[in-house]
């Protein structure tokens, strides 16, 4: 998202609204295979909830942090995350 020119709030919104189609479209594959039990749906409502106010506190820290200084913790997020990967990767 940085790279197609989106900073700050809107890398935020753009990411959470990703977020959300995607969700949708994984519950219809899931819920049309009928493999989405109740357990599952119990599941994603506690996640939801609970995941809830980090979207909040990302609110208040891109509207205090510079634009290099979130461009830096994205940056930051994604090579730790990668790295992470590749070390699972290495175990199995």
């Amino acid at each position: 998202l940085l790279a197609a020119g989106l900073s700050g709030r809107a890398v935020v919104a753009t990411d959470a609204g990703i977020s959300v189609v995607l969700g949708l479209l994984k519950v219809a594959v899931f819920q049309g295979a009928g493999a989405l039990p109740p357990a599952a749906w119990l599941m994603a409502l506690l996640i939801g909830v609970a995941a809830t106010p980090g979207a909040f506190i990302a609110k208040r820290l891109t509207n205090r942090l510079s634009l290099a200084a979130h461009a830096g913790i994205l940056d930051a997020v994604v090579i730790l995350g990668g790295g992470f990967l590749i070390v699972q990767g290495l175990r199995a």
